[in-house]
């Protein structure tokens, strides 16, 4: 593959306005590099990959292809941070927190400080907790959330606990790219 400015061979690929373009060395800038061929990291077992734990595993996995930002934040869907745990591991399982409520059991803890949801997320045994507030789309608590507000908090905290087991958890550190790359 050639680079998109100078057609040298190119030695990866960036992503501007969510389009991925082949660069040189000369034309990377700032920008960080993606592998040229996706598919060596969508989760696949590789030989390489055959003698790692669950943790690398999952934290060479680039998911960059899937990570869109919303204002200052960088965020991964919850939708593709499952479907990759599952390619890698189709057992694993999470739960989602319930808490005593005035009307019963709730999705959702509340105190002074905000509203809170909690899931855990299970890899070959290995239990990974997230606790995360409930926010709306500036980052700041909402103090009585609706039910989609809850949702979206619960699909968040997902989203995180899947990454405490190496899935994308880069993104969280403000890098810009895997371990293994």
């Amino acid at each position: 593959m050639n680079c998109v400015k100078c057609n040298k061979t190119a030695i990866g690929c960036i992503l501007k306005a969510d389009k991925l373009w082949a660069v040189c060395q000369d034309h990377q800038g700032n920008n960080p590099i993606r592998p040229l061929t996706p598919e060596a990291n969508a989760g696949k077992p590789t030989k390489e990959r055959k003698n790692m734990n669950n943790f690398e595993k999952l934290n060479t996995i680039d998911v960059n292809q899937y990570a869109k930002r919303k204002g200052r934040f960088t965020y991964l869907s919850w939708a593709h941070a499952v479907q990759d745990l599952l390619r890698v591991f189709p057992s694993a399982t999470w739960d989602v927190h319930l808490f005593d409520g005035p009307q019963g059991q709730q999705p959702y803890m509340q105190n002074e400080s905000g509203c809170y949801v909690k899931v855990t997320v299970t890899v070959d045994g290995v239990e990974r907790t997230q606790i995360h507030p409930v926010l709306n789309h500036q980052n700041k608590p909402i103090p009585k959330p609706n039910a989609f507000q809850v949702n979206t908090s619960i699909q968040r905290c997902l989203t995180k606990a899947i990454s405490l087991h190496g899935l994308g958890l880069y993104i969280y550190a403000g890098e810009d790219l895997p371990q293994g790359e």
